[in-house]
């Protein structure tokens, strides 16, 4: 097997000055270049694939879907463990923007972060902000 990294030193860094010279040791003053060598699918002549990238999610695109959202609470029945599937504002989203639970969770966490929605300390309930009067 051949390593993976090959060093070579010379005076000269450039890529033919570096190619040629294949000593172990450094003249005075010299530079070490490490170059990488290949993978091993480049050794066996196996064509290499790009990586496929996962779709980009957006949550933005449903903000302006939420931002009229009236006030709800996220959290009902105080008493009881948080759950999301009680969540009146988890409902709302899910609803508005035709999206499966966890996506409406993502939108909320989004929203609530820039400014889109905001939570009224006063009644304890989660708004829109354009307009989102009871």
């Amino acid at each position: 097997m051949k390593p993976l990294t090959k060093h070579y030193f010379s005076t000269d860094i450039s890529p033919a000055a570096v190619t040629d010279k294949s000593d172990t040791t450094p003249p005075l003053g010299g530079v070490c270049v490490i170059m990488s060598v290949g993978s091993k699918r480049r050794e066996t002549g196996e064509p290499i694939q790009p990586k496929k990238r996962k779709p980009i999610y957006a949550p933005r695109k449903y903000w302006p879907l939420v931002a009229d959202m009236p006030h709800l609470s996220h959290w009902p029945d105080r008493d009881q463990p948080f759950d999301h599937d009680r969540s009146e504002v988890i409902a709302f989203i899910m609803a508005r923007c035709d999206v499966p639970q966890r996506t409406a969770i993502r939108i909320f966490d989004s929203a609530s972060h820039k400014g889109v929605i905001k939570f009224d300390r006063e009644t304890r309930l989660w708004c829109g902000t354009k307009g989102g009067r009871p």
